[in-house]
């Protein structure tokens, strides 16, 4: 039987199988219960990952939750006062559209034209493109801790059962 290196092992690869390892389920239960309960980071990993789409609607109205309290997010400036970080007279649909655009970058990489959107919205373009940067920036983080606790998590699986094979070969990896 062949050795292998830890870190020479694509884990994305191995989380984008069908069907799922055990192993796979055991370490994203476990991911999620270290954070909290209304990060959808399965489903967020899912979808950029995998490619599934059957979690779709919950990510969609996570982003545009996201995006109504964002815009709502208020910071402390130098001078003691707070301030609105999207400051915006309107509060319309444009701030649940600027949430799924971020979210539709998250899993395809392509980001939206703002001076389109800030007119179809009657929003200034600025405005528009601050909210959605916050918001891709914000999402982009919390995938890369969930990745990371993921992973994590799947190791510690494998040494919990003391199993270092993995599903698509026979190779073992030696630590």
């Amino acid at each position: 039987m062949a050795t292998v290196d830890p870190r020479d092992i694509n884990l994305e690869e191995i989380f984008s199988l069908d069907p799922l390892p055990d192993d796979c389920i055991d370490a994203a239960n476990r991911a999620y219960r270290s954070f909290d309960n209304t990060f959808p980071g399965w489903q967020l990993y899912s979808a950029i990952v995998r490619g599934d789409t059957c979690f779709d609607r919950e990510l969609r109205a996570w982003a545009i939750l996201g995006a109504r309290a964002l815009s709502r997010a208020r910071c402390m400036g130098k001078d003691g006062k707070r301030y609105a970080i999207v400051k915006s007279t309107s509060r319309g649909n444009w701030i649940a559209h600027a949430g799924m655009d971020a979210l539709a970058c998250m899993i395809s990489d392509n980001a939206p034209c703002f001076l389109e959107r800030s007119k179809a919205y009657d929003v200034n373009e600025e405005t528009y493109a601050k909210l959605f940067r916050l918001l891709v920036t914000m999402m982009r983080m919390g995938f890369a801790n969930y990745t990371a606790e993921l992973y994590t998590q799947f190791w510690e699986v494998r040494y919990d059962n003391r199993d270092f094979r993995f599903p698509e070969s026979k190779k073992r990896v030696v630590l």
